[in-house]
C-alpha cells in the first residue's frame, strides 16, 4: 500500500506508514463507498495508534481540555447518502395532470419551476475545487500580528512563509492538509487556546455538500435578481432569472486572474534544409475580474465585474466598472447590515499548464472554506 504523504510501500493491513508514520487510508475502497453512497465498515476507517500518544507527539486528546466545537464527528468519514425530499415536487405534477383549466396550469407550472430551481439547489456544487492530495484540511483566521509568527510554527508546524503570511492580517487560509482528522483537530484546539482564533478542519466532501453558488444578476428594489447558472464560466442567455429576498451574513471579497490563450508556431530547421514546423497553445493577456461572495447559511450569493449590473448596485460610477466594484467592496457594511466583510485577497493561476486559464477553482476553495470557519462557529456559539 503506497503512503499518500512521502510515497513508498508499506504492507498490507498497516495503518500507518512506517516511514513518516502518516495515518493509510484504503483509497479504491473509500472511492467505491462514496460511488455507491454507503456507509464505510469499522476495517475501512482509519484507525488512530493505541500506543497513548498522537501522530504529533504528545497526550490523546481526551487528556486536552478541549471545547466542544472544536470536537466534530465522523460524518464526513462516515459519507452517507444526502437526504432529498422531492414530495411536493411530485405532488405539485399529480396536480398537473388533474387539472383541466389553463389558468390553474399555468399557475402550477410556475410552482413548479420555482420549486425545481430550489430542489436543485441541495443536490451540491459542480463548479471545480482545487484540493491538495490530502482529503483533510485545517482553516485557520489570520492573528494580525506580525511579531508572533515564531509562535505559529511552534504550533502548526508550518514552513517560515506561512507562519509570515498568517501573522500579518486577518486573513483566512488553509494552514495544512492530512489523512487524519484527529491530528488536525489537536492542531485546531491548540490554535484557539494559544491565540483565540477561529479554526476549523475540513474536508473536501463537506464543502462540496455546501449549496452551490448563484449568479446576481443585480437588484431590483430591495430584491436580487439571480440566475441558477455559473454565468462567470459560460454564457446562457435563455436561463430564466428569479427574484429573491436575501439577507447575508459574510461577504467574502477577491480578484480572480483569467488568461486568454494564442496559438503560437514554431519552425526548426533541421539538417539539408528541412523544416518542422510545430504549433502550441501559450497563454496571453492576464486580467482580473472581481468578485464577492454572499453567504447566508441557506445560499451563496455570487456578484462578479463584467456579469453583474453594477448600475443597480451602492457605489455605481458610469464607464468604471473596477472603480464601482471598489466603492461596492467599502460600502458592504453600510449595504447590508450585520455582515462581517473577509478582507480581498487576489486569486492567482498555479503552475503553467494551458489546460487552467483562470483561478476560478482556487477561489471555490478559499470562499467555501471561509464559509465552514464562519459558520461553523456560529453553530456552537448559539447551540
Amino acid at each position: 500500500m503506497l503512503c499518500p504523504s512521502c510515497g513508498k510501500e508499506n504492507r498490507e493491513g498497516e495503518r500507518s506508514c512506517c516511514y513518516c508514520l502518516t495515518a493509510l487510508v484504503d483509497v479504491e475502497s473509500l472511492f467505491l463507498a462514496v460511488k455507491e453512497g454507503r456507509v464505510l465498515s469499522e476495517k475501512q476507517r482509519t484507525e488512530e495508534p493505541k500506543d497513548g500518544f498522537s501522530v504529533l507527539g504528545g497526550a490523546q486528546p481526551e487528556e486536552i481540555d478541549e471545547p466542544e466545537m472544536m470536537l466534530l464527528s465522523d460524518e464526513d468519514l462516515i459519507l452517507l447518502a444526502p437526504d432529498r425530499d422531492f414530495s411536493y415536487l411530485i405532488s405539485l405534477c399529480t396536480r398537473l395532470q388533474e387539472t383541466q383549466e389553463d389558468s390553474q396550469i399555468r399557475e402550477i407550472l410556475k410552482e413548479i419551476s420555482a420549486e425545481a430551481l430550489h430542489a436543485s439547489r441541495g443536490l451540491g456544487r459542480i463548479i471545480p475545487m482545487n484540493w491538495g492530495a490530502k482529503p483533510i484540511a485545517l482553516v485557520v483566521e489570520g492573528l494580525d500580528d506580525e511579531q508572533r509568527w515564531k509562535e505559529l510554527i511552534d504550533v502548526l508546524k508550518v514552513p517560515i512563509f506561512m507562519a509570515k503570511y498568517l501573522a500579518s492580517g486577518k486573513k483566512i487560509e488553509i494552514a495544512c492538509y492530512a489523512n487524519s482528522r484527529t491530528e488536525l483537530q489537536i492542531l485546531a484546539l491548540q490554535y484557539q487556546q494559544i491565540f483565540s482564533k477561529r479554526a476549523y478542519v475540513v474536508s473536501k466532501h463537506q464543502l462540496q455538500d455546501e449549496p452551490p453558488a448563484v449568479t446576481c444578476l443585480g437588484c431590483k428594489g430591495q430584491r436580487f435578481r439571480i440566475v441558477d447558472e455559473p454565468l462567470w464560466l459560460k454564457n446562457n442567455k435563455e436561463i430564466q432569472e428569479e427574484e429573491i429576498s436575501f439577507v447575508p451574513t459574510l461577504a467574502v471579497i477577491g480578484t480572480i486572474e483569467k488568461f486568454s490563450l494564442r496559438t503560437v508556431s514554431k519552425v526548426e530547421v533541421r539538417s539539408f534544409g528541412r523544416r518542422k514546423k510545430e504549433t502550441y497553445q501559450q497563454r496571453n493577456n492576464a486580467e482580473r475580474v472581481g468578485v464577492i461572495d454572499l453567504h447566508s447559511p441557506h445560499m451563496v450569493l455570487r456578484i462578479i465585474e463584467g456579469v453583474s449590473d453594477f448600475s443597480t448596485l451602492p457605489g455605481y460610477e458610469k464607464g468604471a466598472s473596477r472603480k464601482s466594484f471598489q466603492n461596492l467592496c467599502s460600502l458592504l457594511p453600510v449595504w447590508l447590515s450585520n455582515l462581517h466583510v473577509v478582507p480581498q485577497k487576489p486569486m492567482r493561476v498555479k503552475g503553467d499548464r494551458v489546460d487552467q486559464t483562470d483561478a476560478w477553482p482556487e477561489w471555490e476553495r478559499y470562499s467555501y472554506c471561509a464559509r465552514m470557519l464562519f459558520f461553523s462557529q456560529k453553530k456552537s456559539s448559539s447551540s
